[in-house]
């Protein structure tokens, strides 16, 4: 089973469902990690709730848009995200 990242940037409704839809068995992937935009939103207490991995990536705080790329995809990659 592939395990894939969601990215959310603010109360996560749409996060909640792909998690419950996991928990029941009715979603083809793992929720491995969430990419929020910002701290402090909803999306990060569902997954604490879910005990799912995130961390926030803020563009605003990269120097470039290459280098939020580059910490973007080793996140992803180092939590084999597929």
């Amino acid at each position: 089973m592939n395990k894939i990242a969601v990215f959310a940037s603010g109360q996560g409704s749409n996060f909640e469902q792909f998690c419950i839809a996991q928990n029941n068995g009715d979603l083809s992937a793992q929720i491995g990690f969430l990419i929020a935009g910002k701290s402090g939103i909803g999306a990060i207490e569902t997954a604490n709730h879910f005990g799912i991995k995130h961390r926030v990536f803020n563009k605003n705080e990269f120097e470039d848009p290459e280098e939020y790329n580059r910490e973007l995809l080793a996140c992803l990659e180092s939590n084999d995200i597929s």
